[in-house]
């Protein structure tokens, strides 16, 4: 069946319509709106510590694996 040509520019305008609704919901909001990239923990000033026989600065484990020596403090 062979389409009248009436069809093909409600089609046309059809997609138009759902191009411009598309584009329009993903497109980036306001510049202003858009919140300042966090700064990353720095842990290199929290104080050496140990859990059990791990090495820990911050809340990060640190030493791979290597048990830590008995003189560095026991986080409570």
């Amino acid at each position: 069946m062979i389409a009248a040509p009436a069809s093909r520019t409600r089609t046309t305008a059809m997609a138009a319509a759902v191009a411009a609704l598309l584009l329009a919901v993903l497109a980036p909001g306001p510049a202003g709106g858009a919140t300042p990239p966090a700064v990353p923990y720095d842990s290199s000033f929290a104080p050496l510590t140990r859990i059990g026989d791990q090495l820990t600065r911050g809340d990060q484990l640190t030493g791979h694996g290597a048990q830590a020596p008995f003189w560095i403090p026991e986080q409570p």
